[in-house]
């Protein structure tokens, strides 16, 4: 991209003065310059003012506050104030490397680009990290039926697009999974494209909403029977949005037999066995599973893992 064209940035803050400030300078030590970032407070209990007071002489930076509406209003927030015609998203403990748009935005000289992301580093609190690399571009809203692959961290795309949905669904009930609805419906307009790096890192402790699998399944739920009730899906969309129904069923199936959840786990392999009800084994695996007591799992997961090792 010969000619830089602005990027607004934005940062919903909520509670977030431990690591906002080293967010911000990441931000601003993009060697692609030309960007706004635009921190929305959303009502926050903490005060905001002494997190970006080392910022105080940064004419790039945008500080709203609003009542408190959720993470999903506070992006809308922040996407109606943006004066670029590219809008970015940075939580409020996430990383960028300073790279990371210098490599994204010469994608968008191809028009039929609508938004870009890149892999990432996921880091624990004790220290352990993990690249994520994805590599799905050109037409994605089959394999983001499959998946939630892309970040929301990672993401540049045109405001125009976003605008064009309607923005974020701000929903409670999508809450943990309101950017995989944006992706989706994004995905029906343009095509994708990726820079297969780690080109930002991303924060994994206690308070993550992605963590509560419970939370995540019945808003995974949610978020693909709304997307198979908008109007103007065709019959191949609905297909991959029920095919994406039963991966989201057998993958907190999982998720919940790891946490020794049997009752949990046995409730989605039957709720998988719904949407296809030729698969028997589903149902039979369901309900062996249920009655399982937590107990015994745990005693038969040692019994496993003594014999393999």
């Amino acid at each position: 991209m010969s000619i830089q064209q602005k990027v607004s940035v934005i940062v919903p803050f909520y509670n977030g003065g431990k690591t906002l400030g080293k967010t911000l300078a990441a931000l601003f030590a993009q060697t692609y310059t030309e960007i706004e970032v635009i921190v929305v407070n959303d009502g926050s209990p903490e005060p905001i003012e002494a997190h970006v007071q080392a910022f105080v002489n940064e004419p790039r930076l945008h500080v709203i506050t609003q009542k408190n509406g959720g993470v999903a209003g506070a992006r809308n927030t922040g996407i109606k104030a943006a004066s670029g015609a590219f809008i970015a998203f940075c939580d409020q403990d996430d990383i960028w490397h300073p790279d990371k748009l210098a490599q994204q935005m010469p994608h968008f000289d191809d028009p039929a680009i609508g938004l870009v992301y890149t892999g990432t580093e996921a880091v624990n609190t004790q220290g352990h990290s993990q690249k994520i690399l994805p590599t799905h571009e050109g037409q994605c809203f089959a394999a983001l039926s499959e998946k939630n692959f892309i970040t929301c961290c990672t993401v540049v795309l045109r405001k125009s697009l976003i605008e064009q949905i309607g923005y974020f669904n701000a929903d409670r009930q999508l809450q943990g999974v309101d950017d995989r609805f944006v992706w989706m419906r994004v995905s029906r307009l343009c095509e994708f494209a990726v820079v297969n790096k780690p080109l930002a890192t991303y924060v994994i402790h206690g308070d993550n909403y992605s963590l509560d699998n419970q939370k995540m399944l019945d808003a995974d739920v949610y978020c693909m029977q709304t997307l198979a009730a908008l109007p103007d899906m065709s019959e191949e969309e609905i297909r991959l949005l029920e095919r994406g129904l039963q991966k989201v069923y057998l993958h907190y199936a999982n998720n919940f037999l790891y946490r020794n959840q049997t009752s949990s786990a046995g409730r989605c392999y039957r709720a998988a066995w719904q949407t296809d009800k030729q698969r028997l084994d589903w149902l039979l695996i369901g309900a062996l599973i249920s009655c399982t007591p937590p107990a015994l799992l745990v005693r038969l997961k040692r019994l496993r893992k003594a014999i393999i090792s």
